[in-house]
């Protein structure tokens, strides 16, 4: 590779690494708020199940669907948003993968380049993102636990 080639080819993979770092600074901030409503969450119920606090009346089941589903909501729009943000971070990176792949005559076989193609029309997609569903299917989860919790503690 000749120096003027190698040179670009060094400034693309800088490129592609503030992209990268960029989306993996922002999937490390996904989790961190996904464990901080899981242990919200996790700490209601465990609450409520140990007995420690009693609670009487209706307002608190009605409390417990809103603001449960409030984090919720808050949530799904948390990680739609943040999804978006890091497809843009990966559709970057990608064209700088493709640029320093062209540049340095580098290609995948036609069977790799096909898979990576189908996988990359899904990306940015909410339901396509499997760390997505699950993390909002764990929220959704322990907000109807939080739900059942303070309603078996009514009946009681």
């Amino acid at each position: 590779m000749e120096d003027k080639a190698k040179n670009e080819f060094d400034s693309l993979a800088v490129l592609w690494s503030g992209a990268w770092d960029n989306f993996k600074f922002r999937r490390n901030l996904e989790l961190k708020f996904s464990f901080a409503i899981w242990a919200a969450l996790g700490t209601f119920i465990g609450t409520i199940l140990s007995g420690k606090i009693t609670l009487n009346g209706y307002f608190v089941l009605q409390g417990t669907i809103i603001i449960g589903g409030l984090l919720l909501i808050l949530h799904v729009v948390w990680t739609y948003g943040i999804g978006r943000a890091n497809n843009y971070d990966r559709k970057i990176a990608l064209h700088y993968e493709r640029t320093m792949q062209a540049l340095s005559k580098s290609e995948f076989s036609s069977e790799l380049n096909k898979e990576l193609e189908q996988g990359r029309k899904n990306m940015g997609k909410l339901l396509s993102n499997w760390s997505h569903v699950t993390q909002i299917f764990i929220t959704l989860l322990l907000y109807v636990g939080s739900i059942l919790s303070v309603a078996s503690q009514l009946k009681s």
